[in-house]
C-alpha cells in the first residue's frame, strides 16, 4: 500500500496528485503579481510538505517552488541530491496559466 511504502517510485503518482491539488487550489484563477508570488511559493511549499507527511511519513521531503511571470525570459534550474537510487526519488512538476509558470521539484528521501 502506498501509504506504507518505503520506495518513492511506488508513491510517485500519488505525490503528483497531491502536488496537482495543492497548486490548483492556490493558483487556479489567479494572475501573477510579484508581491503575491513570494507568499504563494512559501504557502505552496509548506502545504505540499504537510500533505506528503500526512500521506506517507516514511520519507523526508524537500520541496522547491518557483513562480515566474510569463515572459520571453529564459530560466535554467538545476537540483541535485545524494540519495539511495533504490528507495529515494524526485518529482519535477510544471503548472502554468496565462500569466505565470509554477515549477516544483520534490525530493523524497526514505528514512
Amino acid at each position: 500500500m502506498p501509504r506504507e511504502s518505503v520506495v518513492f517510485a511506488e508513491i510517485r503518482d500519488d505525490v503528483k496528485d497531491i502536488v496537482d491539488k495543492v497548486v490548483a487550489d492556490k493558483l487556479e484563477g489567479r494572475t501573477y503579481t510579484a508581491s503575491d508570488a513570494q507568499s504563494w511559493t512559501s504557502i505552496i511549499s509548506k502545504d505540499i510538505v504537510t500533505e506528503l507527511q500526512e500521506f506517507n511519513s516514511n520519507f523526508k521531503y524537500t520541496v522547491m517552488c518557483l513562480i515566474m511571470k510569463k515572459s520571453d525570459a529564459g530560466l535554467h534550474i538545476s537540483n541535485s541530491c545524494y540519495w539511495n537510487g533504490t528507495t529515494d526519488g524526485n518529482l519535477p512538476h510544471k503548472w502554468e496559466n496565462d500569466s505565470m509558470h509554477c515549477i516544483i521539484n520534490i525530493f523524497g528521501l526514505a528514512l
